[in-house]
């Protein structure tokens, strides 16, 4: 069995999200996360997982009666997707959007020609989480939007959850107890030692 080949991501490329991974990054039953391959090749895929136990596509989603093919709160669209306008466009179509930057976590986009007012919408699932330029996001049809208050601006999408400061506390208090019960249990053992 041969090991696959793993690459590091084109940062030059313009991430793009796919609806499916692509063929040619599919391969035989693979040792890492299904997800991966796009990843590395700087593409989003609508349809991923990591571990096939935890699909939602199209097992038990598609037998719910709202189901319509897509997940409950997935805004995102592949490209090939009917419905897909860009990975950041204006809802009222007035002017330009591109993304100049991108990260898990962290997209700027680049605005020119828009109205003062109109929808910015980024092409990635919404979660209560983002923010935009230290503002609140919203959700438009169950993606990230913002409201511009110029024409002519670069816009910073940032996601930060609360649950990511939960889990530093937790992973702080962990710390400090293995520390505390590390010290008790030498000076126990300093005091048998001594006794």
């Amino acid at each position: 069995m041969n090991a696959p080949v793993v690459t590091t991501p084109d940062q030059s490329a313009t991430f793009v999200t796919e609806t499916k991974l692509p063929g040619a990054l599919q391969g035989p039953e693979l040792s890492m996360p299904a997800t991966l391959p796009a990843e590395r090749a700087n593409l989003g895929t609508v349809e991923c997982n990591t571990f096939p136990g935890l699909s939602n596509f199209p097992g038990l989603a598609a037998t719910l009666p709202e189901y319509d093919g897509r997940p409950s709160g997935i805004g995102a669209r592949g490209r090939d997707d009917g419905e897909y306008k860009g990975e950041a466009f204006l809802l009222e179509g007035h002017g330009l959007a591109h993304i100049v930057a991108w990260a898990p976590g962290a997209v700027t986009v680049q605005v020119e020609g828009a109205r003062p007012g109109d929808h910015l919408v980024l092409n990635q699932n919404w979660d209560p989480g983002w923010s935009v330029g230290g503002a609140d996001a919203w959700s438009y049809r169950n993606a990230i939007a913002a409201t511009l208050k110029d024409g002519h601006a670069t816009v910073r999408f940032h996601y930060g959850s609360w649950w990511s400061w939960l889990g530093l506390v937790v992973l702080a208090g962990t710390v400090w107890a293995l520390v505390a019960a590390r010290r008790a249990r030498g000076r126990r053992w300093a005091s048998v030692l001594m006794s």
